[in-house]
Formats: C-alpha cells, structure tokens, sequence
C-alpha cells in the first residue's frame, strides 16, 4: 500500500483485460481465397463488403446494446424478404472507390483498442458508418428502402429507383407465358411454372396487380414440391383482354348505379374455369388475394368440380357490413391514371406505403420493381384507371343474371 503496508493475497489474478475475438475466430474464405477482414468495410453496420450473405451484429457502445442489435436484426429480415421476392441467391455490398476508412469502432476501451489492428473497417459517411446515434439509425435501418446502389444481388447491380430496368417479366421470373383464346373476344394471359403431370395450382390476384405481383419464391416453392403452378392476369389487367364496356365513374361507383353493361366477378370467375378448361385442366387448387379471393370462392361456389382446394387471402365475400374499404384508400384508387412509366412506378409505391402502414415499411426498390413490370407488360398502361374502375365496378355489382337494387347481394354473398 502506499503507506508501506503489505497486505498478504490469498488469490492473485494476473489478467490485465480481455482481447477481443471477432466471430469467435473464425476463418473465412470466399470462393476458396482466405479473406482478410481488415480489408473489408463494414455496410449499415451489419454486413461486410464483398462478403456475400454474411451479417453480424455489433450494439450501441453509448446506450443499451441490444437497441442497435433490434434495428440490424429487422434490417436484415428486410434483405432476406427482398431476396426471396426476387428470387436472389445472394446479396453483397460493395464499396465504392475511393472511400475513406477508420477504425470499426470509436471506443476508448483497452480490449477495444488492443483489437483495431485486426477488425474490420468502417467508412466516413453513410451506410458504410458504423453509427452510435438511435435516431439516425431508425431512420436509416427502418424507414428508408432496403436496397440501394452498392447493394448487388446474384452478382447483378440492384436496381436504382431512378433506373429501373424494363421487365417483361417479374423480378426473378422464369415462368413460360402463354395467351389463351377463349372465344367471345376473350383472351387470357397465364405463366405457367413446374411440371406438366403436377397438380394444378391457379394463382389469381387482386385489383389492378397482374401476374408478377406474386412473390417468385412463393412461384418456386410450390413448384418445388412438384405442383403445376398457373399465374392469371385477371380482364382489364397485364396481357389480358381489356373489357369494351364503359369504365363506370366515382359517382356511379359510390352510389352503386353501374352501367347496364358492367361486368361481374362472377363473370370473372368464369374466365378463370374457360381458362382452366382450355388448358385442360380438371381440377385445381385455387389461391386467390383480395379481388381474386371473391374471384375464386365464386368459382368454387359456381363450378365446385373444378376446385380441390381453396385458398383466400385478405379478402373478402363483398358484403359491406363484413368490412369495406378505407375512404383515403378509395379516394387514391380515384385518381386519374399516369401519364407516363415513372409517375405510374412512383404513383404505385405511394399507395403500396399508404396501405403497408406506418409500422409496417415496404421495400419500396422492390415494389417500384413491381410497378416497372406490370407497366412494361400492359396492353394499355395508359388505361390503367379506367380498368381499375371497371374492376371495382365488378365488386360493386350484383351477381351475373340479376337484376337487384344496390343494397341486394350476389347469391353467392
């Protein structure tokens, strides 16, 4: 002691400190190269640069530790959402030229500063910052869009948002399409994936969505355990015939005054068993999302040999009592169609944010994807809201052969 007393240890422990072991010492190698992880940048504080498919996680030094780890955990979730949508086999970051670097972490701590030498990078700005600030990371992890120019997916630049690519297909797609002619002016587009001798699955979606709007990882793991998978563009949708009749207005379609000629699901329903039948198919699993829900429980209420199975997704039997949409949402559905590609992309992933929610950020690279796909592929991309209209008009109407007034219900309703 200072005062030249000696005080006798019945234990005496020598460590000084502990060293750091990044990822518990684990070797890496890419494509049988060992890789040195003081080359590599770290991105969002979550991935490395160059290194494909690989995450780890690294909390706040200057608040609770697990605040960071949540937000990189739903970051990731995010990518791996992404990925399946677009079919991708692997995702890496790659660092721009000429970036600066500093060390991976600003923390005076001895076993921090004993392992410098041998951790990775961080570079000086935004996403290659290795941030200690909550806020900016909520905002940078959460709310803005999981993909961005130094992301690259399948060895492939990610799309830009001002710069989508023309897809024909959906993001990822391999399906074989096909245009069926059904007699009586009608036509339908169909994709079809997986086997010929599998059993049938029938995908039919929502208002105005066409064929792509299905995740393909959906497409390819029903493909996997052998089912025949058949994607429907729906009338007045993708390459599938457009209705002549005239688009009923706003007014007419609140007030439920539709035009005498105003198409029903029921006859929707019926362009999906001409389908099946010209493809001769017997039987089929029906899966169908909001518009194509009430489209598929009427072909199974209608034509119960041709469905084995059905599925229903976030619809919905038509009865406004059960639940009816929105009023801010029916008012964007009002909207004049876009007079050109990137206010038709730009005008879609405002109204897929509008019905994702505040708590609930869409990855808004994958849905302008989307929205490039269905403008490329649409036999009238400028009559968009017109048939949209005539759509919402087939909710709207009685069912096929009946004359009722506008409170009255389709039988099947």
């Amino acid at each position: 002691m200072e005062n030249g007393q000696d005080i006798p240890a019945d234990v005496l422990i020598t460590a000084t400190g502990f060293n750091v072991l990044l990822f518990g010492g684990a070797r890496f190698s890419l494509d049988g190269a060992p890789v040195d992880l003081t080359e590599k940048v770290a991105y969002r504080g979550v991935m490395l640069s160059d290194m494909p498919n690989f995450a780890f996680a690294i909390g706040y030094t200057n608040a609770s530790w697990t605040l960071k780890i949540g937000l990189l955990v739903d970051w990731f979730s995010r990518l791996l959402a992404h990925m399946d949508g677009i079919g991708a086999a692997s995702a890496r970051p790659v660092a721009p030229d000429g970036l600066k670097t500093k060390p991976l972490l600003d923390f005076d701590a001895g076993y921090i500063q004993r392992a410098l030498d041998g951790l990775p990078k961080q570079g000086t700005r935004s996403p290659w910052l290795m941030s200690m600030n909550y806020l900016a990371d909520r905002r940078e992890l959460r709310s803005r869009p999981v993909v961005d120019e130094f992301l690259r997916f399948d060895d492939a630049a990610a799309p830009v948002l001002e710069e989508l690519p023309t897809l024909l297909a959906g993001p990822g797609d391999t399906g074989v399409e096909e245009i069926v002619d059904l007699g009586d002016g009608r036509s339908m587009c169909v994709r079809i994936d997986g086997p010929a001798d599998g059993p049938a699955v029938i995908m039919i979606t929502g208002l105005a969505f066409d064929l792509t709007a299905w995740p393909i990882s959906f497409v390819k793991s029903l493909v996997k355990e052998g089912f025949r998978v058949v994607r429907i563009d729906n009338r007045d949708e993708g390459r599938s015939f457009r209705a002549t009749s005239k688009a009923p207005s706003a007014r007419q379609l609140l007030s439920g005054d539709l035009p005498e000629d105003q198409y029903t699901v029921e006859d929707m329903s019926e362009d999906v068993a001409d389908t099946m039948r010209a493809l001769g198919i017997d039987r089929a699993d029906l899966i169908g999302f909001s518009l194509g829900g009430m489209i598929a429980q009427s072909l199974a209420a209608h034509h119960p040999e041709l469905v084995r199975r059905l599925v229903s997704i976030c619809s919905t039997t038509g009865d406004p009592d059960v639940g009816t949409t929105a009023t801010s949402t029916a008012a964007m559905l009002m909207l004049p169609g876009a007079p050109n590609r990137s206010v038709y992309i730009r005008g879609r992933t405002i109204i897929g944010r509008h019905l994702a929610g505040p708590g609930y950020p869409i990855d808004e690279a994958y849905e302008a994807q989307l929205a490039a796909a269905h403008w490329d592929r649409s036999l009238n991309p400028h009559g968009e809201s017109a048939a949209m209209r005539r759509q919402i008009g087939a909710i709207r109407a009685p069912g096929t052969g009946q004359k009722c007034s506008r409170t009255s219900r389709p039988p099947l309703w």
